[in-house]
């Protein structure tokens, strides 16, 4: 292997760790309280990549996957095929926020649009090169006002809803340097200001996109805005512990004082004391700060397992916090100063993210390898609710090198190769989940 061919494998392999990371984030995410689920023409064998709810419907709701994109109009209790059935791959999804039957969908393909809630679809791509779009956001302020974030070159920006696309990567993008953007956010109250969160790493606009300045480098794995003070802004960092800004991140200081574990996972804060902040690290459990981050303390008595992939707090009583480790789902009804496993009825604890109805705290939705689990008393006993859920699949990863330089199969094809060298999966990755 050549030093470039290294360089080239080593970024392809991050390139799908982070797609992985950030798939698993999005793993499941509640739209209704429901027991049972069900699909038409649905996928089998492949999860959901996007989601989108009506503005003026909550329940009505759009799923992107691997197979095209699904709706439901009863809040998730059953779902029809809406469109780009097939392998279009939608990544990403966004709904007019003043005319909710506009619907865009950033696909493998580009983007299409609906503007009958997706009863049919064109493509709205003059402009725009031919490659994957992974992150879509919508101007609140003014709707025709779309950004596009791509898998190679950036940013682009419609002002006509999708008529026609510009290049919008000032500082954002090198000739030299390929930047994938994975999410894109508008300031609703200052459209002018987007964020965008690329493989290297988080960047800021003040114009619209016009240019863009470096906001950190790194890989960021959660972010959280202060409720009460949305200029002050935490990011957990993998390798690189939690960053807080107080200006909507124009500027940026380490908050890591007692943060003895720096590859963050997950961070919440608390709603009503936005000053008490927590994190959940890779295998050294749970931090809390009590004064915005400037400093931390060890909050893991009865913390069983330490590699804490997602928190999520209790907005009705927020000294109810809940930890999703390596172990389940723990629980906590002092503000973390002391945890218990709430795994009854869990049949796997292989559980990646976790939810909680805000208007019915006592419930909470769990997911994970084996499904997703429903629990009615705050995580006391869970159920199953895998009625018409397609069945978890085993993803991996196949690499080869080819004299046209690393190559990988996509999660879940085989590969057949003859006469090739081949080379030893990078870091390899296999796991089973359910999104």
């Amino acid at each position: 292997m050549t030093p470039s061919e290294g360089g080239i494998l080593k970024k392809m392999k991050w390139l799908c760790g982070a797609v992985l990371a950030l798939s698993l984030s999005l793993m499941f995410v509640p739209v209704m309280a429901t027991t049972t689920w069900q699909q038409s023409s649905g996928p089998t064998g492949w999860g959901i990549l996007a989601l989108a709810i009506d503005p003026a419907s909550s329940q009505t709701v759009y799923v992107g996957t691997a197979f095209g994109v699904f709706k439901s109009t009863s809040g998730g209790d059953s779902w029809n095929a809406a469109g780009l059935i097939g392998n279009y791959g939608v990544r990403s999804l966004a709904i007019d926020p003043t005319s909710p039957q506009t619907v865009y969908a950033g696909t493998g393909n580009g983007v299409y649009k609906s503007t009958n809630g997706g009863g049919s679809w064109s493509a709205v791509n003059s402009g725009l090169p031919p490659q994957s779009v992974y992150s879509l956001a919508i101007d609140p302020a003014t709707p025709q006002t779309l950004y596009a974030g791509t898998a190679i070159t950036g940013v682009y920006k419609s002002t006509n809803g999708g008529g026609s696309w510009s290049v919008a990567n000032s500082g954002l993008t090198t000739p030299a340097i390929d930047t994938s953007v994975y999410s894109l956010a508008i300031d609703s109250a200052s459209p002018q200001f987007v964020y965008a969160g690329t493989d290297n790493g988080l960047y800021k606009s003040s114009n619209g996109g016009e240019s863009w300045s470096t906001v950190s480098i790194g890989v960021i794995r959660s972010v959280a805005i202060d409720p009460t003070s949305p200029q002050t802004v935490y990011a957990g960092t993998w390798g690189g512990g939690v960053y807080k800004s107080t200006d909507g991140g124009s500027s940026w200081i380490v908050a890591n004082i007692g943060l003895a574990n720096t590859n963050i996972m997950s961070l919440s804060i608390d709603p009503t004391s936005p000053k008490v902040v927590y994190v959940g690290t890779d295998n050294g459990g749970v931090y809390k700060s009590t004064d915005g981050g400037s400093s931390w303390s060890v909050a893991n008595i009865g913390l069983a397992y330490t590699n804490v992939m997602s928190l999520a707090i209790d907005l009705t009583s927020p000294q109810t916090v809940y930890a999703v480790t390596n172990g389940g789902v723990c629980k906590s009804t002092n503000r973390g100063g002391s945890w218990s496993e709430v795994n009854n009825g869990l049949i796997t604890s292989v559980v990646k993210s976790l939810a909680i109805d805000p208007a019915s705290p006592q419930t909470v939705y769990a997911g994970g390898a084996g499904g997703v689990y429903k629990s009615t008393n705050g995580g006391g006993t869970w159920s199953a609710i895998n009625n018409g859920l397609p069945p978890p699949t085993t993803m991996s990863v196949l690499w080869l090198l080819t004299r046209k330089g690393p190559r990988h199969s996509m999660p879940g094809q085989m590969a057949v190769c003859t006469n090739l060298p081949m080379a030893a999966a990078p870091g390899a990755r296999s796991t089973v989940w359910l999104k």
